[in-house]
């Protein structure tokens, strides 16, 4: 059957339109294929570079490792929120904090991040809120000396709320962590190292000492004032508490 030269024409139209819908999305498809690809090969090569980074700096991340195991890092979880409590207190001294910081403490389950290879060691980490108030100077430089501590901490959160608008006054919520160094359970618990100690003094060096120890004891003593009176300067009231009405108290700054 003969078409007429109207539907020839109308023929050739649907198929150009049938046509180049079929090629659009053929096109499209492979644009998208490649793209994935692209990312895919972006994400390999960091993943390669990363691993080639660590392959270097092995050597020195194992010793890093060892020097946080005998300074800083903890091996229970209250230790090493007793020692980041501690080391956020020289923070608010440093940074001359007003008083109203408040502290939350961590959950009662820290979180596994990461396990060391061929090793039943692994690493826990745990997450404080602390909120500080004053102004950003006051803030700035809180940040700065926790970012900068010898301990493993770290800010992982930020939320910060002006007291009133057009005023340089402002309480901020930190989140920051901390990580130790724990064992698996079934594993016994490893000795610590003993404690050497000095031999004793014989003759002169013993009389020696004892002066020293006097005039030690004798220098505390009239001191002693002084000592209590930084320490009431360096007083903050930190407010604690475990997700609920907070306790106040007062954290001697030393």
């Amino acid at each position: 059957m003969a078409m007429s030269k109207r539907e020839r024409n109308i023929a050739i139209l649907v198929g150009v339109i049938v046509g180049g819908a079929l090629l659009d999305r053929t096109v499209e498809g492979m644009l998208n294929t490649r793209q994935e690809l692209l990312t895919q090969k972006a994400q390999a090569e960091k993943s390669l570079e990363d691993d080639r980074n660590a392959m270097r700096n092995k050597d020195r991340n194992n010793k890093f490792l060892e020097t946080l195991k005998t300074t800083s890092l903890q091996r229970l979880a209250s230790d090493s929120e007793g020692q980041m409590l501690e080391r956020l207190l020289d923070c608010i001294q440093q940074a001359a904090v007003p008083a109203g910081v408040n502290y939350r403490e961590p959950n009662a389950s820290p979180v596994k991040v990461g396990t060391k290879p061929n090793s039943k060691e692994q690493f826990m980490k745990q997450i404080a809120h602390i909120t500080v108030p004053g102004t950003m100077e006051n803030v700035s430089r809180f940040a700065y000396y926790v970012h900068n501590s010898e301990i493993p901490l770290r800010i992982t959160e930020l939320q910060i709320s002006p007291v009133k608008e057009a005023t340089n006054d402002f309480k901020v919520e930190f989140g920051i962590s901390t990580i130790f160094l724990t064992q698996q359970a079934g594993e016994p618990a490893r000795q610590n190292a003993p404690v050497a100690q000095a031999p004793a003094s014989r003759g002169s060096s013993t009389s020696t000492q004892q002066g020293r120890s006097s005039q030690s004891q004798s220098n505390g003593r009239s001191g002693q004032a002084g000592s209590t009176t930084n320490r009431a300067a360096a007083t903050n009231t930190v407010s604690r508490g475990t997700g609920g009405t907070p306790t106040t108290r007062t954290e001697s700054v030393q």
